[in-house]
């Protein structure tokens, strides 16, 4: 949470290149730091277990997802952006997934667990000289300039409010914040609030606290209930990563592409809709927009629906057919990002994008201690419980993916 917060603020000062080397270059510190850690004893070996748990906040996979995110945000025009951030979030989890198993196949042949943070190393060192090399800088500097200039506007306009040294604390402190400031609804030219954002990180957190227990749970009742075994655990959980990865990389974007047209025909544009051109790249069209809500939406109902049936299935064969199912519904996580930036200036689609991973955080943190004390509770009596709260989280949750189509495309 408080990552996406310090890389918001930093990226927006000094560009997303510098930003993405210094998070690989943290990584890279923090697994020499574990491999160092185990040829040490005592307190300099927890010295550096510690220091490698903090520096992993700053540099795990949730972190390196956001910049990708960010980064992606600013090179994609506004109409491209749905799908491409579809395919970056696609090729991600496939990497993730291939990362689990070559690491296993690795860890077990070897017989040494320090040799996949040597191969991190070197691929981590690899990552970076590609980036420097290659990479362009995707925030320039008269963007930067801009951004530092309405945020002096801003200081002259509360300048009273920070004149004591107390108050220049709060002020600092409030840095990790940030962000969130961005969740405050502002008037737009005709004098009515922009709540679209809200609404997105409402929903967010709601579909985040019911669904991120939701593949635990549901290896637990198939341990306990149907005594599946490590191989068929491995199994599962490789569907699940495929289905979601096929969704992503190409279902979604094809699906874009194949109903955009029709949207365009059947939606027609309000003359004072946006506040710049469509043409300019930066603004989206009402029909990408309505698109965009409507696949989350059904999303949405994909996942409710899917998890009922994978613990309400009572064979090997229908749990994995159930399950890539599941993966069908991968597609909301990109799209509702791509509704929040677009809702935002240009300039400050970074802070607004970091305003909703820390309310994403908020909803993952919550989600084992309410949906997990749930099914503790009720495993043995009524397993399928969570699974209904789950999909009654849904009705909860959709007024305010719906609500968006509603809402303006631009705040003022």
């Amino acid at each position: 949470m408080v990552a996406c917060s310090v890389i918001s603020h930093i990226s927006s000062r000094v560009g997303r290149k510098p930003v993405i080397l210094g998070t690989i270059a943290v990584s890279f510190l923090g697994y020499f730091l574990m491999i160092c850690s185990q040829y040490l004893s005592g307190w300099l070996e927890a010295g550096g277990l510690i220091a490698f748990l903090t520096l992993q906040m700053f540099s795990g996979i949730l972190t390196m997802t956001f910049i990708a995110n960010i980064y992606t945000v600013d090179i994609s025009s506004a109409e491209d952006r749905t799908p491409v951030l579809s395919a970056i979030n696609g090729w991600a989890t496939l990497g993730q997934a291939f990362s689990f198993a070559i690491g296993g196949l690795v860890t077990t042949q070897t017989d040494d667990p320090l040799i996949v943070y040597y191969i991190s190393i070197v691929v981590l060192g690899a990552i970076f000289v590609y980036v420097l090399a290659f990479l362009p800088e995707s925030f320039p500097e008269e963007k930067r300039d801009e951004l530092r200039r309405q945020r002096l506007a801003q200081q002259n306009v509360d300048a009273s409010a920070r004149r004591n040294l107390s108050s220049r604390l709060i002020s600092m402190i409030a840095i990790a914040f940030e962000p969130l400031k961005q969740l405050i609804p502002v008037r737009k030219a005709d004098g009515r609030k922009n709540w679209r954002v809200v609404y997105c990180a409402i929903h967010i957190t709601i579909a985040m606290l019911a669904s991120s227990y939701a593949p635990a749970s549901l290896l637990l009742l198939y341990t306990t209930k149907y005594s599946y075994n490590a191989a068929q655990t491995g199994i599962v959980l490789t569907i699940l990563s495929l289905s979601a990865v096929f969704t992503l990389t190409y279902t979604t974007p094809s699906l874009i592409r194949v109903l955009r047209p029709i949207y365009a025909k059947k939606v027609a544009l309000p003359e004072d809709q946006f506040e710049r051109d469509p043409s300019d790249g930066t603004a989206v069209t009402p029909s990408t927009d309505l698109l965009d809500v409507h696949i989350a939406f059904v999303s949405c109902i994909i996942n409710a629906v899917s998890y009922i049936l994978a613990s309400a299935t009572t064979t090997h064969l229908s749990h994995l057919i159930a399950v890539t199912i599941v993966g069908f519904s991968a597609a909301h996580a990109p799209i509702i990002r791509s509704l929040v930036v677009s809702s935002v200036d240009p300039l400050k689609q970074g802070e607004v994008l970091a305003a909703i991973e820390m309310m994403s955080s908020i909803g993952a943190f919550l989600s084992p201690l309410v949906m997990g004390s749930i099914f503790t509770a009720t495993i043995s009596s009524q397993p399928m419980l969570m699974f209904y709260i789950h999909a009654v989280s849904f009705l909860c949750r959709s007024p305010c993916i719906m609500y968006i189509c509603s809402t303006c495309r631009r705040r003022s």
